[in-house]
């Protein structure tokens, strides 16, 4: 609380008071301050409120009944005496102070409570109990006066001298305050000190004046009586004034105004001139603001604000019908923040917040003292009739206000009811001397009116004319700057002409521009040229002088593209604004468009209804959220709102005024707002921002200082999920600005908070250093700046990564090793099974050492594998087998190498019957290149019976490409090989003619069978071919290639299955599938067909002789189905019977065996056509029997009707399973 220096107490004996009892004039209230409630119902925690205080950041602080809060404007946080102590303590805080150190303290029934700002936390109690257990007022807090390391503190009996850093206490009972005074209810509600070592104290007495130093008092009595101020009564509050006066409430007398240096004294007290003059004296807190007004609360009758030079009283009182009226009468704490914003706490509705400086505006009918404003609603237009009146056109009628005397008058008693107007809506107001008032209603009908007579006249569109025909609603009256009147209808423009006193057209639809319809708004500037805004079709101008019309566009439409409901108006300069829904444009005098201003540029709302350019080089602009002043020359934009005097924030889409002397109006939807303008710029406040809180995954963090007061902020590891809030806290306006944010490092530009957003949310961020920042709306906004550090966890580190990486690819490589080496394995595996059961080890010995070359480079991956035998006679290693560059022939040596024993890797290897592992041959001198130089090489000798009888060896481009595995495994095909190699000789030198008799005989029977499998469909082939011709001639090309893919499936199936004995099941039914379905394509599809596999069959287990199912079925479709008439069906089912027999049938519906057999001895034969499929089948089944140990049983059925007629035939074909499966 700011304090005037004070001289010192004269000497209570030279103390002269003058008693003057002055009581001054009470003013009604008026509407100039507007206030903004905050309450429990949008957040206060509770709605009594006992005082109020603000820190150096600018938070305000709020007493309640339910523990301090702290408000940003936004929201509030709680700070609770009994969370601190965790014992049963009452949170009811009546008084709280800013302490010399910036703490914040506050008095309870338990002592007080210190808050540090940089913890954001209560972080000390002290209770003064001790002073006197049995008395708890002791303890009882009610006012606190902070000086240097000092505390003095009010309590509900008598006064505490508290020292912070010794923690020592000094008590003033009653009688130490006022000699001879003992009271066991010494109460302290106010404590106020001076910059000359003085406090003064309110007491039950009156004031008491302490030296802090001496601890002296001085009693202020009476002047001549010796009596105290106030008896039985007490100083509820104390305040400087700028000239030193010290003002104090009291509970039952009012204000007191004294001078502490003449002691001269005023008491206000107001009994006698309100009906509730008794409460009104009950002053419970009273304050003097910046311009020198005293304002007193009182206990149940609201506010008096009284003028200290000429005390006269302004009351302010709670007004259900005034929203935005003081929300109750019953006063508890005043304070005055720093910008100027008074704040009212109340005992049971929570806080109220008001501007000092008053408004510029006034509201009607917003408190008027004529109750007939109050029906002055959805206003649509304004007519200056003079310096006096101006009248208002409604939608429910028209009145005249009186700009003087703010009353107000209906058109009907104006014109003592003599006149009555086409239609109650009027939408158009205009005059052209100060009795000549024309108006337009919602009619095609305009009317004349003569004030001064009291008569109308009433004009039409003359519907005689084609022109004019369609004209209906009157939409606006516009007065040119030459006082010429135009008047926009639906789809036409009119003009007053006075000489002919008719109206004339001026443009419309039909002859001028078929767009223009629905007529808005219009405007004519300086050069005659009418603007004319249509709902649907856009802005069109139009030249009277020569009569063309053009419309209004961006050259940009993409950035500056018209919205809705476009107004224009023309500066003194020359050029103009253009406003609509997305803010305003400035235009120069071609009607180029420049730039484009918007919420982002400071604008309050974008959606703009309305703009009147000033005198003074500024446009004022009524939006759906409060006005803007738009200064031309600075580009700066100030916004005001209901806090700053208006009566609501929306305004209405309807006209705007401004009168001869520059008084504006708007319309609003409760009425209309006019002020003067004023030349004078606003000496609006900076608004700052400040952090309120920083949270990580929802929950608040504390720092060693302030959030504000913190250039850098650093968060460990893992904690990247963060929000900061943050406020302006000026609290000048009840619009909530609107933020810009950016955390550099993240965001690519400034990002917009919502209307009501008030904080930054970042997810998932990484480590590292990010710039947080955050400003108000505008580019000269001021920008709040935080430093924000976010720890790496390891795995984001680059270490980290790099070693991830690292262990990655060890892993990877690992594992290809593993996997190569067990590929390697598993092919070592097969490779070494193939070889121990290679078909080959049967044959000769030149088959064995080209399989083992084939199967080195297939199986192994080597490049080349070559195998030498020991010529023993020559003691010579000669080449047999080679795979790989060196041989590129297939079983074929055209040049055989030739390499001596003990000569070279192989012939060492040859020499002491080891085997040996060359990494790099280019450091062993016994490498011999043959062809090309290789890089490492593998040779192992082939040993049967401690002999060496040859030499498997592999080189290989790569250095250190074998390994001891391929050496393993080489070694184990050598050890096989030289068995193989030498039961081949053996074998070969015993019995050569024996096995190529047997080998003979069993080819001979193979390809008999083979020559059968493949006798089986030559007429298939022909046929099918023939069938696929046929398509293409007739054009049916995708039919043929259909066929075509088919039967070069099925013939691959011929010719797999034609070189296997058996086949599996699985098999057959696919290529039965196949075949009928090229039979059944290739007939047309005339027939049906059916395979059925019983369910206990699974076909890929059960194998039987390959292609023996298809010939029954080719018979039962060409001998059996297509020389039938009707419906033609065939079916094959497979079953199994007992377990001990596959049986499958083929059964048709066709014209039996004995009418086929007539017909194939006849026609069919004519064709030169003979089926011989059963017979190669008879013979493939005697063949099978031999080969195999299948013993195949066939039974054939005639089927016949009830008449004995032929209908069928069914082909019962048996397969033994024991046989079969062996």
């Amino acid at each position: 609380m700011y304090l005037y220096s004070l001289p010192k107490a004269l000497k209570s004996s030279l103390l002269i008071l003058l008693l003057v009892l002055t009581i001054g004039k009470v003013n009604a209230q008026s509407d100039q301050f507007r206030f903004q409630h905050y309450s429990s119902e949008n957040g206060l925690i509770q709605n009594t409120v006992y005082d109020i205080c603000q820190d150096k950041y600018g938070f305000i602080w709020l007493s309640t009944k339910n523990g301090v809060c702290r408000y940003d404007g936004y929201e509030t946080k709680v700070y609770k005496p009994s969370s601190f102590t965790k014992t049963e303590v009452v949170d009811l805080s009546q008084c709280i102070e800013i302490d010399t150190d910036g703490k914040i303290v506050f008095g309870t029934g338990a002592g007080i409570f210190f808050i540090s700002p940089e913890k954001d936390s209560i972080t000390r109690r002290v209770s003064f109990a001790s002073i006197n257990y049995d008395d708890i007022f002791v303890n009882n807090i009610f006012a606190i006066c902070p000086e240097k390391n000092i505390l003095w503190i009010g309590t509900g009996n008598g006064l505490i001298r508290f020292d912070k850093i010794t923690g020592k206490v000094k008590y003033f009972n009653s009688e130490a305050l006022i000699p001879g005074w003992k009271s066991k209810r010494c109460w302290i509600k106010s404590i106020i000190k001076n910059d000359s070592g003085s406090i003064y104290i309110a007491t039950q007495k009156g004031l008491v004046e302490m030296n802090t130093t001496t601890f002296k008092t001085n009693v202020y009595s009476r002047a001549g009586t010796g009596k105290y101020f106030i008896d039985n009564d007490y100083f509820s509050s104390l305040s400087f004034d700028k000239e030193g006066r010290l003002w104090s409430g009291s509970l039952r007398q009012g204000v007191f105004c004294m001078d502490l240096q003449s002691g001269i004294y005023r008491n206000l007290n107001f009994t006698g001139l309100t009906d509730s003059a008794e409460e009104f004296n009950e002053i419970k807190r009273i304050i003097v603001d910046k311009e020198g007004f005293v304002w007193a609360g009182t206990q149940y009758t609201g506010l008096a604000r009284i003028n200290s030079r000429d005390f006269s009283i302004q009351r302010i009182k709670h007004n259900i019908l005034v929203p935005n009226g003081l929300s109750s009468d019953l006063i508890s704490a005043l304070y005055e923040d720093r910008n100027g914003i008074l704040w009212i706490g109340t005992y049971d509705n929570g806080v109220n917040r008001t501007n000092l400086k008053g408004t510029r505006f006034v509201n009607i009918p917003y408190a008027s003292p004529d109750s007939l404003c109050f029906n002055i609603k959805a206003v649509d237009c304004f007519g200056e009739q003079n310096d006096e009146f101006v009248w208002v056109g409604t939608m429910k009628g028209l009145y005249r206000f009186n700009q003087k005397t703010y009353t107000c008058n209906t058109f009907e008693s104006i014109t003592e009811n003599k006149i009555k107007l086409p239609h109650h809506s009027v939408a158009g107001v205009a005059f052209r001397n100060e009795n000549e008032m024309w108006v337009a209603t919602r009619s095609e009908v305009l009317s004349k009116v003569n004030l001064a007579e009291n008569t109308v006249k009433y004009y039409a569109p003359d519907t005689t004319n084609p022109l004019l025909k369609g004209i209906n609603d009157l939409k606006m009256i516009f007065k040119s700057g030459k006082g010429e009147l135009y008047f926009s209808f639906d789809n036409r423009i009119m003009k007053y002409d006075p000489q002919s006193d008719q109206l004339k057209l001026v443009l419309d639809r039909d002859s001028i521009l078929l767009g223009l319809t629905r007529i808005t708004r219009f405007f004519v500037d300086s050069e005659n040229r009418l603007f004319i805004f249509c709902d649907y079709n856009g802005v069109f101008i139009f030249d009277q002088a020569t009569n063309r019309i053009s419309k209004l566009e961006s050259p940009e439409p993409e950035i500056y593209k018209l919205s809705q409901f476009v107004s224009i108006k023309q500066l003194q300069n020359g050029n103009y604004i253009l406003s609509d829904y997305s803010g305003f444009y400035e235009l120069d005098k071609s009607l180029n468009f420049h730039k484009h201003y918007s919420t982002n540029e400071g604008l309050c709302e974008n959606k703009i209804t309305n703009q009147e350019p000033d005198r003074f080089g500024s446009v004022w602009f009524s939006t759906f959220n409060g006005l803007s002043r738009f200064d031309t020359l600075t580009k700066k934009i100030t916004n005001y709102f209901i806090q700053d005097g208006l009566a609501e924030n929306e305004f209405r889409e309807s006209k705007s005024m401004q009168t001869k002397k520059g008084m504006i109006y708007f319309a609003n939807n409760r009425g209309f707002t006019f002020f003067e303008p004023g030349a004078k710029p606003d000496t609006g406040i900076t608004q700052q921002v400040f952090f309120t809180s920083f949270k990580i995954f929802g929950n608040e963090v504390t720092f060693s200082k302030n959030l504000n007061d913190l250039k850098a902020i650093s968060i460990p590891a893992g904690n990247n999920f963060f929000t900061i809030s943050f406020a302006s806290l000026g609290y000048q306006t009840l619009h909530r600005p609107v933020f810009y944010y950016m955390l550099e490092g993240v965001d690519k530009s400034w990002i917009e908070a919502g209307m009501n957003q008030h904080s930054a949310h970042y997810t998932n961020i990484d480590g590292g250093k990010y710039l947080f920042k955050v400003k108000g709306a505008g580019d000269s906004a001021p920008v709040k700046q935080l430093t924000i550090e976010v720890g790496t966890v390891f795995y984001k580190t680059w270490w980290f990564r790099l070693l991830l990486v690292g262990t990655l690819l060890a892993l990877i490589y690992l594992l290809i090793r593993f996997r190569e080496k067990n590929i390697l394995k598993n092919e070592s595996e097969k490779t070494i099974e193939y070889f121990a059961n290679s078909f080959y080890g049967r044959n000769s010995v030149d088959e064995i050492l080209w399989d083992v070359c084939r199967n080195c480079i297939s199986r192994l991956g080597f490049e080349d594998a070559v195998v030498y035998l020991l010529d023993e006679k020559r003691n010579m290693l000669v080449q047999k087998a080679a795979y790989g560059p060196k041989n590129p022939k297939d079983f074929e040596i055209s040049h055989p190498l030739e390499i001596p024993v003990g000569k070279g890797i192989v012939g060492t290897v040859a020499q002491t019957g080891k085997p040996e592992i060359i990494s790099d041959t280019l450091r062993d001198p016994r490498y011999i290149a043959d062809d090309d130089c290789r890089m490492s090489e593998l040779s192992v000798p082939i040993v049967y019976e401690g002999k060496v009888i040859g030499v498997i060896d592999s080189e290989h481009s790569q250095r250190n490409f074998f390994t001891r595995e391929h050496l393993r495994l080489l070694s184990t095909i050598a050890s096989i090989c030289s068995t193989k190699i030498a039961k081949a000789q053996l074998d070969q030198e015993a019995s050569d003619r024996e096995r190529l008799l047997l080998e003979v005989g069993k080819k001979v029977a193979e390809t008999r069978l083979m020559a059968l499998r493949a006798q089986m469909n030559p007429h298939f082939i022909f046929n099918s071919l023939n069938s696929i011709q046929e398509c293409v001639v007739s054009g049916k090309f995708e039919e043929a290639q259909k066929y075509l893919i088919r039967f070069s499936k099925l013939l691959r199936m011929v010719i797999d299955h034609s070189e296997q004995n058996t086949i599996s099941l699985d098999q057959e039914l696919e290529f039965l599938n196949i075949y009928l379905e090229l039979e059944s394509l290739r007939f047309g599809k005339s027939f049906e067909y059916n395979i059925h596999v019983d369910g206990d069959i699974d076909p890929e287990e059960f194998s039987l002789p390959s292609l023996i199912v298809q010939p029954f079925i080719e018979n039962a479709i060409w001998h059996g189905l297509l020389h039938k008439e009707g419906k033609r069906l065939l079916n094959i089912s497979f079953r199994i019977e007992k377990d001990e027999y596959l049986i499958f049938i083929v059964e048709d519906n066709g014209i039996g065996r004995e009418k086929a057999a007539q017909i194939k001895s006849g026609k069919f034969m004519t064709n030169g056509f003979q089926s011989k499929g059963m017979k190669i089948t008879q013979e493939r089944i005697e063949l099978v029997k031999l080969q195999t140990k299948f013993r195949p049983e066939i039974e054939f059925v005639d089927l016949k009707n009830d008449a004995g007629i032929a209908c069928g035939t069914r082909v019962i074909v048996t397969l033994p399973l024991d046989e079969q499966n062996t």
